[in-house]
């Protein structure tokens, strides 16, 4: 079981995950640090020398299940990255404190068409899973999200560091010869901030 804490919302709930072996998914070249998806920080980055020790599994190829998925679309940039994640994560916890819907997982975010372009757009969604029958409101969105087949790693550490992720799986999905799709989704399974040991985060790339 993992414990998600939202600080910014006051909240937190108990997920049961259960996780194929190896758990985690590949990344593709260049994607960006991203700190946590609730608690936006104005702290300076930690320096490399002085980052502390994370663990990332080793590297499996497995397809993680569909889900019905409540969430926000938008078109961003990689240099409007963090900025939209903290608006629209913020939006997300907002509608959930409100009483206006249930999440039953973590927080997915789902990335297509990503490139190393900074200026390029790209589709990014960020959501939850919620049970069968939840109704769409406002601008968010419901529908299934599909089945995702994927190259897979386990990060846990401090979510600063999560790029540490992205270091082992792209050599690795490299180096098996994977042909990569153009979907890469994060699921951030414990998170209590950037700065946490314990931060628990599936990092994956879609693979054919």
């Amino acid at each position: 079981m993992f414990e998600w804490k939202c600080g910014m919302n006051r909240f937190k709930w108990i997920v049961t995950i259960v996780l194929v072996s190896g758990v985690g998914c590949a990344a593709p070249h260049h994607v960006p640090l991203l700190l946590s998806p609730w608690t936006p920080t104005s702290r300076p980055a930690s320096l490399p020398s002085s980052r502390p020790a994370v663990s990332v599994s080793e590297m499996t190829v497995q397809t993680l299940p569909s889900l019905t998925f409540f969430f926000e679309s938008t078109r961003t940039t990689p240099l409007d990255l963090q900025r939209t994640i903290d608006r629209v994560t913020a939006d997300l916890a907002q509608v959930a404190n409100d009483g206006k819907v249930t999440y039953s997982g973590p927080c997915v975010f789902v990335f297509r068409g990503r490139t190393a372009e900074l200026r390029r757009p790209f589709t990014l969604e960020i959501g939850f899973p919620v049970p069968e029958g939840t109704r769409q409101f406002g601008r968010f969105q419901i529908r299934k999200l599909a089945a995702f087949h994927c190259a897979a790693v386990t990060f846990i550490g401090p979510g600063s560091s999560i790029d540490k992720a992205y270091d082992k799986l792209d050599p690795a999905v490299d180096a098996a010869g994977l042909r990569r799709t153009d979907e890469v989704r994060e699921v951030y399974l414990s998170w209590e901030g950037p700065d946490f040991p314990g931060d628990q985060v599936l990092v994956g790339v879609g693979v054919k």
